[in-house]
């Protein structure tokens, strides 16, 4: 395990190409991701300094990391145990290209920089890069289109956002992928500068969600007192604190319930 540490960068990198030659893998889109991997341990690591820093064993190159086992947003439901982040980019068939570690309170937001920079290490910087919502940021958007990099972000919609908005008010035609999926291209902007969202709608889930928010609405009805059943009416709806009365119904009957994609140019 420390010879394997110790030149871990070329003997993935060797794997990767040959694997690549022998299956013929498509690079051309990467998807990434990230999870947490937790430990049955009490207390978290603690490094040095005010980096945090500890240092491998001699025979794996006394490498300095950041202490890597922390407590932070738990993806397996154990936000009690000190965990590691784990980020993986892999095809579309599901072959792994690239992983790194990360300490345990790391965000999967500050992830997408240092995974975009390992790709540009074996000449991957032309493939399309798919990320969840979790990875989206001005910076990451930057950093993922330099070198004229490609990129597929999942972005919710928020209501009351000018964005949102504004790609809503678009007009167009929803195409039909399948009885879940409906979708619709937006360009924003002009030149270099635009962007497409592809504008994503599920019929199933947004009749799901229109009937929740309608028992939300009639159990808030039946439990207010007369004297206040006009305002309560007009409410019921948003005094929920639940998500999915969010959702408010177009008149084409369709639900606000959607997501967008963005994509680099």
């Amino acid at each position: 395990m420390d010879f394997l540490e110790a030149n871990k960068e070329p003997i993935e990198r060797e794997i990767f190409h040959r694997v690549a030659d022998l299956l013929n893998l498509d690079v051309e889109v990467l998807f990434y991701d990230t999870t947490s991997l937790h430990f049955e341990i009490d207390q978290p690591d603690r490094g040095g300094g005010q980096d945090d820093i500890v240092h491998g064993s001699l025979a794996a190159g006394h490498k300095p990391y950041r202490a890597p086992r922390k407590h932070g947003l738990s993806k397996n439901g154990r936000g009690d145990a000190p965990q590691l982040v784990v980020g993986l980019a892999v095809t579309r068939e599901g072959f792994p290209v690239r992983h790194r570690v990360f300490p345990g309170n790391t965000v999967d937001v500050s992830t997408v920089a240092r995974v975009k920079r390992d790709l540009r290490d074996w000449q991957l910087t032309r493939c399309l890069f798919v990320g969840d919502a979790g990875m989206v940021s001005a910076a990451n958007f930057k950093a993922l289109a330099a070198g004229g990099g490609k990129y597929f972000m999942c972005m919710p919609l928020r209501r009351g956002d000018a964005l949102t908005e504004q790609i809503l008010a678009r007009a167009g035609r929803y195409r039909t992928v399948n009885q879940r999926l409906q979708i619709k291209e937006v360009v924003i902007g002009e030149g270099e500068r635009r962007l497409r969202y592809v504008l994503c709608f599920n019929p199933e889930e947004a009749a799901r969600q229109q009937a929740q928010c309608c028992r939300c609405c009639w159990s808030a009805l039946l439990n207010t007192p007369a004297a206040t059943l006009g305002a309560t009416s007009r409410t019921a709806c948003g005094a929920s604190s639940s998500r999915n009365c969010l959702a408010h119904t177009e008149p084409s009957g369709r639900s606000r319930t959607r997501r967008r994609k963005r994509l680099s140019a």
